[in-house]
């Protein structure tokens, strides 16, 4: 992402006469080059192949094309002081690129489902240069983030994956004046289903459905999912207007992971003496639905249930169908089943991903600490879910492929992916997951199938 913003120049600039003993100085503190390492350099000279960039020790060659990788990149002279990262070392000579300190900053939250164990977490970029820990303490804009409670809050009240919402301008007035939505591509795409609307993002769908449902509503719904920031009283929340942190949505999005149990995250989970005597342990919670399942009534610790298990079964379908045909495409390489949603705010100022498997949910923000534009294109797409993804492989590695669990109460119909009515034997259509006693009517015996083991999204013509 950084070369894509632009290399900002050289750190310093050696008069002729400072570059030897400032190479004298390299040489003690780079006594060491390691590949994959990133060391401070002294450009010597311009060759056929690229810059001789002194190393202390050691001389490295910075070749053309590492250069020109960065976009707006100000031409390098010899006394330039750059910083680079060793690539590859071939017969005692360091291969380079041209490297700076990122700008902007990051953060990453991940916990392990059912169990809230904490799996990873990342603050920003360097606790030297700033000990804010941005997972759990920046409240930032989440854009789309925020959507798939919007259309989790609109299943638990009655509505279904093939429910159609309208896509059309809209023009909202407040004392600060009028407010028109549009979407990212500024068209609008009319009655759409409300699994289109989500895995392509729409705004204005996303606007037109929050009004239908009542700021209240949603707002009270976010709550119960663990939003604990208090959120604007209007209907741009439902667009992700109102800052929330990364804690609270990773959170959220795991209550759509667990079968709608609210997990806390489990930060430390045993502690040991120096004997191995246990000081302290943390189990995980049982879950509200499997004690019920048992005929126990929950006391004491428990992961409650805040959301009906067959609308988190049908919201987390739906957010498989962002992977697979929307915003969060890329995030097919993970190979295996997975949920999630970009967000990106306005300007480009916020990129977000949150994603989930069956065993861990992740989060990723990218943004600068001081709000402003990472740069046209930025999208969460673009900016955070790569980094998601490379967490995620490397954090599921070892772990087996699972489906989404399947509750007993969701059935599917086949339906018209444009129209979402059921479909007639003569037309396309996909069988869409609903919870049972929301399901349409079938216009034909064979317009209902077994659920387990049924695609909700392919075609059957």
């Amino acid at each position: 992402m950084e070369s894509r913003r632009g290399y900002g120049g050289p750190e310093k600039v050696l008069a002729p006469n400072e570059v030897q003993g400032f190479v004298r100085a390299l040489a003690q503190e780079n006594k060491q080059i390691k590949k994959g390492g990133v060391y401070i350099g002294v450009v010597l000279k311009e060759t056929k192949e690229g810059f001789a960039v002194s190393l202390g020790n050691k001389e490295g060659l910075l070749p053309h094309n590492k250069v020109l990788l960065w976009r707006g990149k100000k031409g390098l002279s010899p006394g330039y002081v750059i910083r680079v990262m060793v690539a590859d070392i071939k017969d005692e000579k360091p291969l380079l690129e041209l490297y700076q300190e990122p700008r902007v900053e990051g953060a990453i939250f991940a916990m392990e489902l059912p169990t809230g164990y904490v799996r990873a977490m990342v603050g920003g970029w360097d606790y030297n240069r700033s000990q804010f820990n941005r997972a759990l303490q920046a409240r930032r804009q989440p854009g789309s983030a925020f959507k798939p409670i919007v259309y989790a809050a609109a299943l638990s009240k009655g509505f279904n994956p093939s429910s159609v919402v309208m896509d059309v301008p809209v023009t909202f007035q407040s004392a600060s004046g009028s407010w028109s939505p549009r979407n990212y591509d500024g068209k609008f795409y009319g009655p759409v289903t409300l699994r289109y609307a989500l895995a392509h993002s729409l705004n204005c769908a996303t606007v037109n459905l929050a009004r239908e449902l009542g700021i209240s509503y949603l707002s009270q719904f976010a709550k119960k999912l663990g939003i604990t920031s208090p959120l604007n009283p209007d209907l741009s929340t439902a667009l992700g207007s109102s800052p929330v942190t990364l804690f609270e949505l990773v959170r959220a999005y795991g209550v759509f992971a667990s079968g709608g149990h609210l997990i806390e995250p489990v930060f430390v989970v045993k502690v040991l003496d120096r004997k191995g005597n246990v000081l302290e342990y943390n189990p995980p919670l049982p879950l509200e639905a499997e004690l019920r399942k048992k005929g126990i009534e929950p006391q004491g610790k428990f992961a409650p249930q805040v959301l009906d298990e067959a609308i988190a079964y049908l919201i987390t379908d739906m957010l498989e169908s962002v992977i697979e045909e929307g915003t969060g495409v890329r995030a097919r390489t993970l190979e295996r089943p997975c949920a999630g949603k970009t967000g990106t705010t306005n300007d480009y100022t916020d990129a977000w991903f949150i994603g989930y498997t069956p065993q861990l949910v992740a989060g990723v923000w990218v943004g600068f600490d001081t709000p402003r534009s990472l740069g046209h294109g930025e999208t969460g797409a673009r900016a955070a879910l790569p980094i998601w993804l490379r967490f995620m492989k490397e954090a599921v590695r070892d772990l087996p492929p699972e489906d989404f669990p399947l509750p007993e109460r969701v059935v599917f119909v086949r339906v018209n992916p444009e129209t979402g009515a059921p479909a007639s034997p003569d037309e396309p259509g996909v069988f869409e997951p609903f919870a049972e006693g929301t399901e349409p009517t079938p216009s034909s015996p064979d317009a209902f199938q077994q659920p387990r083991g049924s695609d909700a999204t392919s075609q059957d013509n």
